[in-house]
């Protein structure tokens, strides 16, 4: 082998490794970078207070809360003992920080009277809402509230003022809440 052909050789060698430098740079400059994401400002208020939290099915704490989160749609869930859960939508743009609050409604309860009068009309506040029978009544879906109890003996012709007569108690229905 001659000079002349080692050195068109090289020179080949040379080129070639040029050519594929050309191609192989450029694709490692042109990598994309890793986006940062844009994190907002979110405070989410419960009616009552204390409620849990649910970003999107994700416990994110306990109101009132102060969330970053990026820009998007989500679904912001609350949940407490006694109460049903509410959600909310939220959207989440950028550069706005963004207030979000959630009111939960007390869970209705049963209430059961049981007294010595044997039959009659059954008010609760002011308002007839049923018969007892053998005694006992029991109604559903009752708001937690301070309220009055009352009942009208079945012989008794009722009064042209639709107050009761006899008074049994007065009652406060509330969530009832074990503790550990």
């Amino acid at each position: 082998m001659g000079k002349s052909q080692r050195v068109l050789g090289a020179l080949g060698g040379v080129l070639a490794v040029l050519i594929v430098l050309a191609f192989v740079i450029p694709k490692m400059a042109s990598k994309p970078k890793p986006k940062v994401v844009a994190q907002v400002a979110v405070h989410v208020r419960t009616i009552p207070a204390g409620a849990k939290i649910l970003i999107d099915d994700e416990t994110r704490g306990s109101s009132e809360a102060d969330l970053r989160l990026p820009v998007g749609v989500y679904t912001v869930t609350a949940q407490m003992d006694g109460y049903r859960s509410a959600s909310r939508t939220l959207e989440v743009r950028p550069g706005t920080p963004v207030s979000v609050e959630v009111a939960l409604l007390p869970v209705p309860l049963t209430f059961r009277l049981t007294t010595d009068v044997g039959g009659g009309k059954v008010w609760l506040d002011n308002r007839m809402v049923g018969d007892l029978n053998g005694g006992q009544i029991t109604l559903s879906d009752v708001a937690p509230a301070n309220t009055s109890c009352d009942s009208l003996p079945k012989k008794e012709r009722l009064p042209s003022v639709s107050k009761p007569r006899k008074q049994h108690s007065l009652w406060s229905a509330a969530p009832f809440h074990r503790r550990a």
